[in-house]
């Protein structure tokens, strides 16, 4: 990594924990550079870079400002910066409201190359939960069984043919995997796959039956939802 960009990221930081306020102006670079220990040259490079991302913003003759809604390209949202604390279970509403109509659209819409595409992510990650429950030590099968989830769901996604479901889509599961890889969520997930119902959603999706699909999606993320508000509730007691 340049210099430069680990020197942005200590400066994003600094506005994460509140060192640098949400629309307050940040220090000048000589200031920035003796805080980091660095060139005034490599301050300037990073600010440009924050700034290209939409974290900072330059008012000319005023000096550097956090933005008041700052937002990076793998984070369009400013997801970073809101409520850790609540941003999970509102994510999860938002996967309940959205994800049903998706895989409805999704039935109605898919290629049949996407469906067989489908049908291979759902048998892989069945075939690594079978071999993750007889060792629940491997945690390259846990890492292999989310990464095999959400490459599922993200692909469902596109099935449905939104352009702008499927640019707003991944924002959202992105912004869960901290949820889903904490050991909590590793303990308590594996019930939710003894009843994995991915390969019905598939079936549906295949047999072109959109209300099934539909309804499936719902209870498919029942359990889910409810292991997040768990994760959160301990979290609030400890």
């Amino acid at each position: 990594m340049l210099l430069s960009e680990n020197v942005s990221n200590q400066i994003k930081h600094l506005i994460l924990d509140g060192t640098f306020p949400i629309g307050e102006k940040i220090p000048s670079e000589q200031e920035l550079a003796e805080q980091l220990g660095v060139s005034r040259n490599t301050i300037r490079d990073a600010v440009k870079l924050l700034v290209s991302k939409n974290i900072l913003r330059i008012k000319r003759g005023k000096g550097t400002f956090v933005s008041l809604k700052p937002g990076i390209i793998d984070d369009p949202f400013g997801l970073d910066f809101m409520d850790k604390d609540n941003l999970p279970s509102h994510l999860s509403e938002i996967r309940r409201m959205i994800e049903p109509e998706i895989a409805y659209l999704a039935a109605k819409r898919a290629t049949e190359q996407e469906i067989e595409k489908l049908g291979e992510i759902s048998s892989f990650l069945m075939k690594c939960l079978k071999e993750y429950l007889d060792d629940k030590n491997k945690q390259e099968l846990f890492d292999l069984i989310i990464e095999a989830d959400f490459s599922f769901h993200n692909l469902v996604c596109q099935m449905c043919k939104n352009p702008i479901i499927s640019k707003i889509f991944p924002v959202i599961t992105k912004n869960i995997w901290e949820i889903y890889s904490s050991e909590y969520f590793r303990k308590a997930l594996l019930d939710v796959y003894k009843m994995n119902t991915h390969y019905n959603i598939y079936r549906a999706i295949k047999d072109r039956d959109s209300e099934l699909a539909r309804d499936i999606m719902i209870q498919h993320l029942k359990n889910p939802s409810a292991i997040i508000q768990n994760y959160i509730d301990n979290n609030e007691r400890s």
